[in-house]
C-alpha cells in the first residue's frame, strides 16, 4: 500500500501543513495533511473498521485483505 511506503513523495514536500494527528509541520500527503506515522495508524484504525463492516455482511474474505492491510 502506498500510505505505507515512508518513503512516498508526498510525505518529503515542503513542510507548510500542520498534522492533523501530532499537530507537527509536515507537507500535504496524498491522503491529506497528515505526517507518515499519524496516517498509518488512522489508516489501520480506518481498515480495522471497515473489516467490522465487511464481516458484518458476511464477506470474511475482504475482512481479513483489510485486516493484513
Amino acid at each position: 500500500m502506498p500510505w505505507r511506503d515512508e518513503k512516498h513523495p508526498s510525505y518529503h514536500g515542503r513542510k507548510t501543513k500542520q498534522c492533523l494527528g501530532c499537530g507537527k509541520k509536515c507537507s500535504r500527503s496524498a491522503w491529506g495533511p497528515w505526517c507518515y506515522p499519524c496516517n498509518v495508524t488512522r489508516m489501520r484504525r480506518i481498515n480495522k473498521g471497515m473489516a467490522q463492516l465487511a464481516r458484518s455482511i458476511g464477506d470474511e474474505a475482504q475482512a481479513l485483505e483489510l485486516e493484513r492491510e
